[in-house]
């Protein structure tokens, strides 16, 4: 992180990129070891860089906002923040769905995954099984498609 923040000072438009990416992966390494604080503000951080990355060039950041979205909203989920879980869900879903209109090659398993992210944490099962055939009707990668077909499962068994 040291190393890439050094890079970006001198040209922050090749590695302001990176040095969001290594923020929300040492962010997902911060929550899995508990390290509640440290996790986030990574991911605040990761998310303002992306934003911003993402004024200037939609295209190709929008995704990076909604993959830290996400990531942050699985770690919410882990800490009882359901609330901000569902926020950050919420517009991942949005962005993801909108790149799904212009590209849906190019956005639907961004799009599933979000979708399944938001399962965890809806509580009506019918809203839930409407989220998971979404998913598993978009989804080209066999992980999530396979994913959303043992959640499948719990909207058909009595």
């Amino acid at each position: 992180l040291d190393i890439r923040r050094q890079l970006a000072k001198t040209n922050p438009a090749d590695h302001q990129p990176h040095v969001a990416q290594t923020l929300n992966n040492l962010a997902t390494l911060y929550g899995e070891t508990q390290r509640i604080k440290e996790a986030k503000a990574a991911y605040q951080e990761a998310l303002d860089i992306r934003r911003q990355l993402a004024k200037t060039n939609p295209a190709a950041y929008q995704p990076d906002v909604a993959t830290t979205l996400n990531s942050r909203a699985i770690f919410d989920i882990t800490t009882d923040n359901f609330s901000q879980a569902t926020k950050d869900v919420e517009e991942a879903l949005s962005i993801n769905r909108e790149r799904w209109k212009t590209n849906p090659t190019v956005a639907a398993d961004d799009l599933a995954r979000s979708l399944l992210i938001d399962v965890l944490v809806k509580q009506d099962l019918t809203a839930k099984c409407q989220l998971v055939k979404e998913a598993a009707s978009i989804a080209h990668d066999p992980q999530i498609i396979a994913t959303a077909q043992k959640q499948m499962a719990a909207c058909t068994s009595p």
